[in-house]
């Protein structure tokens, strides 16, 4: 992830073949289709926005616990 000087802009770079596209894609179709993981991610997402406002790179961390939830869910099933 590379951030721009002001710390305004998150960019994530993959290389060819990584597999980060690919879970991203995961993540994003497991959320669509089950509205109580997408609602628990939005309301932390809005909560750690609020506590992390002036900490861009804290709010990204902060995050992980419940990415790493959902993760485990989607390789579950």
């Amino acid at each position: 992830m590379l951030l721009s000087p002001a710390e305004d802009v998150n960019l994530n770079v993959c290389p060819p073949g990584a597999p980060e596209p690919v879970r991203h894609r995961l993540f994003r179709d497991w959320l669509r289709s089950h509205p109580e993981d997408r609602e628990w991610y939005a309301t932390t997402k809005r909560r750690l926005a609020r506590d992390t406002a002036h900490r861009p790179r804290d709010y990204s961390l902060a995050k992980n616990d419940v990415i790493d939830e959902i993760y485990a869910r989607i390789f579950a099933a």
